[in-house]
């Protein structure tokens, strides 16, 4: 396993700072060959092949190797379709066509649960995502059948991917627990799309703030984003004061924190102070989720960060 590799498989165990390493995001060794289809450009899982599919003849679609006990996963990325004008509905609408059921009207016990996630592009494409495993009652797992839904809206038009695969609590392609090819798969889509300056600027701001990592205790799992564009790790934060070297500036001085950051397409770049090692950048998304039906009146949106490099992921929740 290379060094990259290694270093994803740390980073999302331990959400550490340290694995936010040098380097540029397109040449990411987690990474296949590219492709494209429609309106879209990605690349391939490595190890995946294009097939034909006859269950959907107008997709491309990208088939898994085989796994242990059996596991198959694709990826379909059909051709733009006309857009209803409400992302949410064409997601719905097109999972409900190929599932045979609908995913917001079906979750919680007896089936499994439904999660929702919505989000705009660095690159300026809106997005929302539905998650629903099927075929299965609430947790068989070794019998469910997991299914992402991705909706991306293009002016008029409306990108449909679904990803499919075993339950998340099993699956060995698109799990919880084994591994994940979704996150970088998602960081290496791309469409023929500008951001406006107002939603370059809506999404700077939306960094703004302190991010923490989901389900993560270390010293390396916060973030703190300003409006003047300085970063403070927590892991830096950690050891300057362990020594006594410095203090905690105001979020507002322009010397906080450790270094300056940007944007560049959909890459976080961190450029250290002078003196503190070289710029590190992964490809970002900011985006909310929820897990209670989020399209529905009074439910819960969290906000969420998630940095992708070398195939592995790491998301922190807002806390501040």
């Amino acid at each position: 396993m290379g060094k990259g590799m290694a270093c994803a498989r740390v980073a999302v165990l331990a959400a550490s700072t340290a694995c936010f390493t040098a380097g540029t995001v397109a040449a990411d060794p987690g990474q296949g060959e590219r492709d494209s289809f429609g309106a879209a450009s990605f690349a391939v899982p490595q190890g995946w092949s294009r097939i034909n599919n006859p269950n959907n003849p107008k997709a491309a679609t990208y088939q898994s190797p085989v796994y242990a006990g059996g596991e198959v996963c694709r990826i379909a990325v059909f051709p733009p379709m006309p857009s209803s004008g409400n992302i949410v509905n064409d997601a719905r609408t097109v999972f409900a066509g190929l599932m045979g059921v609908d995913p917001l009207a079906n979750s919680g016990p007896p089936f499994p649960y439904t999660t929702v996630i919505r989000g705009l592009s660095p690159e300026g494409w809106a997005y929302f995502i539905i998650k629903h495993s099927i075929n299965g009652r609430f947790g068989d797992y070794g019998r469910l059948y997991g299914t992402t839904t991705l909706a991306v809206q293009l002016d008029q038009q409306t990108v449909i991917i679904v990803g499919t695969g075993k339950d998340p609590q099993v699956s060995q392609c698109f799990g919880d627990v084994v591994r994940d090819a979704w996150p970088a798969f998602f960081a290496s889509l791309h469409f023929n799309t500008k951001p406006t300056p107002q939603q370059e600027q809506a999404f700077r701001a939306g960094i703004v703030g302190t991010w923490t990592a989901i389900a993560s205790s270390s010293a390396g799992g916060e973030y703190t984003f300003t409006a003047q564009g300085r970063y403070l790790s927590a892991a830096a934060f950690v050891q300057r004061n362990q020594a006594g070297a410095n203090r905690v500036l105001e979020t507002t001085s322009a010397y906080f924190g450790d270094g300056r950051f940007s944007l560049q397409g959909n890459a976080l770049v961190l450029t250290p102070d002078k003196g503190r090692g070289n710029p590190m950048s992964a490809a970002i998304r900011i985006e909310q989720e929820s897990k209670d039906l989020g399209v529905q009146l009074g439910a819960q949106w969290t906000d969420r960060l998630c940095l992708v490099q070398y195939g592995g992921e790491i998301c922190y929740r807002r806390t501040r």
